[in-house]
């Protein structure tokens, strides 16, 4: 009996001990954390930025672990990626303008669900930031950072030129403006004023749009638009179109010392925002400039332009729910505040770039604030195809601006293809 007794003692041990041993190994299995591939598009020294935010969310998040991933020209290869089965779990390598787009193939998973069980409202964002990231009522992804662009300009030529320090009243003051910082020696372009090159941002200045949101249609040979392509082209036909082109081209990198604002090749440069504090510190440490809203013909309130990173599911991501979770920890937790305060860029979120740290760390955000609380922030075309009909849009542009088409003649050509 006691040899049967201590057999079944044995064997009860061993069975606690293999019980042990298994449920050590489900709690090990239980607690790995979930991975994350992210696709992100930053690089040089902002690439470390994104890596340093996303170590110290992985620090916050033991159960979840993002590898993020450096993916250049990624709306190509997020929908291949996405056919073969393969998507990232995370994609911010995308433009706010594309979302559309990819909602209406079906790209990207709806986030209103999780939003709303989270309690994140569209009232603690930038208004239009908000709705670039909706589709037809739905929230397809989650806007981030948002870059409150406006005209640049070297103070130090403004006061060699007897210009004022203050923003032109109009788009003919500006343009006079340019003419004036202008230099050219012996036939060489040395340096330029100002030189629009955006048609939807010069259409904007004269008071119209690219595209008819309300009709949903694209109107590239709307009057606005006519007239915006013809003032560019008064650039061109003024000091030449083949010499701006040479003159161009022998410009230094943008991310550099010899970008052609810094190295006084440009005196007012368009699209200038947060980052210009990073850009300043690395490469011109000693650059006095400004900043003023983009003025219109009529010499009504200027306004300024935006541009914003957002964050996205693609469909098929194998782990929807922790995406979220970074994605919301990025957008309304403290995510928000690092990256943007890391790579020097506003918020799209308003009362983070009304705090004394964000001012602090970005003054030209200043700048910035009384329109958009006024509301004066350019809000460009958001729809499916938006990209595309650009890009289509684009080389007509140029031919207008070399002179070898009539802007309205051009632009009606144009616009019968679409139909």
């Amino acid at each position: 009996m006691r040899a049967r007794r201590a057999s079944v003692g044995q064997a009860v041990a061993w069975g606690v001990v293999a019980a042990l041993v298994l449920l050590g190994v489900a709690s090990s299995v239980m607690a790995a954390p979930t991975k994350l591939v992210y696709w992100h598009g930053w690089g040089g020294d902002e690439k470390k930025v994104v890596e340093d935010v996303v170590a110290q969310f992985n620090k916050t998040h033991p159960n979840i672990v993002v590898e993020p991933v450096t993916i250049f020209g990624a709306y190509d290869k997020l929908l291949t990626s996405i056919a073969a089965g393969t998507p990232p779990d995370v994609v911010s390598a995308i433009w706010w303008t594309q979302v559309a787009d990819l909602a209406s193939r079906g790209a990207l998973v709806p986030l209103s669900s999780y939003a709303k069980k989270d309690g994140i409202k569209g009232e603690e964002y930038v208004a239009p930031v908000w709705e670039a990231v909706h589709y037809q009522g739905e929230l397809y992804a989650m806007p981030v950072l948002a870059n409150y662009s406006m005209i640049a300009y070297n103070k130090d030529h403004f006061k060699d030129a007897g210009l004022p320090d203050r923003a032109p009243k109009t788009t003919a003051e500006l343009e006079e403006w340019a003419h004036k910082l202008y230099q050219v020696t012996r036939g060489r372009i040395q340096r330029i004023g100002y030189l629009p090159s955006d048609i939807v941002l010069s259409t904007y200045m004269f008071n119209g749009s690219v595209y008819d949101a309300k009709r949903r249609v694209p109107t590239p040979d709307a009057p606005e638009v006519i007239q915006a392509a013809r003032w560019m082209r008064s650039f061109y036909a003024k000091y030449g179109y083949p010499a701006l082109r040479a003159f161009q081209e022998s410009l230094g990198s943008y991310a550099s010392p010899e970008n052609p604002f810094f190295s006084g090749k440009i005196s007012i440069q368009d699209n200038w925002g947060e980052w210009i504090v990073n850009f300043t510190k690395w490469y011109a440490p000693d650059f006095h400039y400004g900043r003023f809203p983009y003025p219109r013909v009529d010499g009504s309130p200027g306004f300024g332009n935006w541009g914003g990173s957002v964050w996205g599911i693609p469909k098929g991501s194998k782990h929807p729910q922790e995406a979220w979770e970074f994605i919301k920890w990025l957008s309304a937790g403290d995510g928000n505040r690092l990256l943007a305060l890391g790579i020097s860029s506003g918020s799209a979120r308003m009362a983070l770039n009304e705090t004394p740290e964000f001012l602090e760390k970005m003054p030209v955000l200043k700048d910035a604030l009384p329109l958009l609380r006024e509301g004066r922030f350019l809000t460009s075309p958001i729809f499916p195809g938006n990209d595309e009909y650009i890009q289509k849009l684009t080389p007509v542009i140029d031919s207008i601006l070399a002179g070898e088409r009539d802007a309205e003649q051009a632009l009606k050509e144009f616009a019968a293809q679409q139909k």
